[in-house]
Parts: structure tokens; sequence; C-alpha cells
């Protein structure tokens, strides 16, 4: 694996990038701010996806079980 630093297509990803830029520039906020958390996302190590994930699907169980605090 190459580090995009180091790579010899780095500038065609540049361009790339630039182009997916623009087009962000032209949609609504909502939507550019989406596509932005799912890159970010994507970069995350696959450890901290999991937990992201895991922490999505196991809230509303946290959530459930903090009301019923009261009976212990």
């Amino acid at each position: 694996m190459v580090l995009l630093k180091d790579s010899s297509t780095k500038e065609a990803i540049r361009v790339q990038y630039e182009q997916i830029w623009s087009e962000l520039l032209n949609k609504d906020e909502e939507k550019a701010e989406h596509v932005l958390m799912k890159l970010e996302y994507e970069l995350l190590p696959t450890r901290q996806k999991i937990q992201r994930r895991w922490g999505k699907i196991l809230s509303p169980l946290k959530n459930v079980l903090s009301g019923l605090s009261f009976l212990v």
C-alpha cells in the first residue's frame, strides 16, 4: 500500500477531489454535510468504525436500561 502523498497518481486524485468539491458547493448544505460525514467515517480505522456502529445500535438499549436504574 502506498500513501497518497507518495503516489504517482496523487495529482489525478487531487483533480477528482476538486471536481467533487465544486459539485458540493452547488448542493444543499445538509446534503453536503451528509456526504462529508460519510467520507469522514470511511477514513476511520476499522476499530472506530465498529465502535461507532455498535454505539448507534446499542444506544436505545442503554436509554431503556438507564430508565430502569431506579429498580436497583
